[in-house]
């Protein structure tokens, strides 16, 4: 997949859908038990932890923002498996159809195979049932068995072809729990407030300087 389809997907609220139920965040986020809340409304609420993927070459950089530390990691993950889970839909080949479809029919082909070997252990000879209803059985026999050795080596060549694919993206570095709040920045705020102050009583020093001045010029 792109790095544009990827990314598409992220945002996609199917999503943050399979994160919220993934994660049970309705039990873990303070208040989202509330039954009075409407789930689309909870979904918008995941998709809004997730800040604009960036990209760069072929990486993909995923931020995920909220206020439980504890928790926030642990969603950023989820949000990567859930990528996984609609990219590899997305990415869907032939050979996992192929592959799939065999899956399905071997067990009811089986199950059609011992039916008739069982109707055959209850004709032990010729004499016992018409010759018809022999030859009829044992017709069915040779059907089933040859469609379900066909299944088999189907089956073998059907894994190998899906093992060729290429899954849609590798995840590089797991998202971990950070040490401190991203936001609010208070060091940075502090210095800020400082500058500003210092700024501040500097511009108010001359402006009173200015006003005594002018007041003693007029008098």
């Amino acid at each position: 997949s792109s790095l544009g389809d990827l990314t598409s997907i992220l945002q996609s609220k199917a999503v943050a859908e399979k994160v919220l139920d993934e994660m049970k965040l309705t039990e873990k986020v303070l208040g989202w038990n509330n039954p009075k809340i409407k789930r689309q409304n909870l979904i918008s609420a995941v998709q809004g932890m997730l800040k604009k993927p960036k990209s760069d070459g072929n990486v993909i950089e995923l931020t995920v923002e909220m206020g439980d530390k504890d928790l926030v990691a642990d969603i950023a993950n989820a949000y990567v498996e859930a990528l996984g889970y609609y990219g590899n839909e997305l990415n869907y080949s032939a050979a996992q159809g192929k592959l799939k479809y065999i899956q399905s029919e071997l067990p009811r082909i089986e199950k059609e195979l011992a039916v008739v070997k069982d109707q055959l252990k209850l004709v032990p000879n010729a004499g016992a049932r018409p010759m018809n209803t022999l030859a009829s059985v044992q017709g069915d026999f040779e059907i089933y068995n040859s469609v379900y050795i066909m299944l088999r080596k189907e089956l073998e060549s059907a894994k190998l072809e899906a093992s060729k694919d290429i899954p849609p993206f590798s995840v590089l570095d797991k998202a971990e729990k950070p040490e401190s709040k991203s936001k609010p920045k208070t060091k940075l705020n502090v210095m800020i407030g400082l500058v500003l102050g210092a700024f501040i009583g500097v511009f108010l020093a001359f402006f009173k300087e200015y006003w005594e001045k002018s007041g003693k010029e007029k008098v």
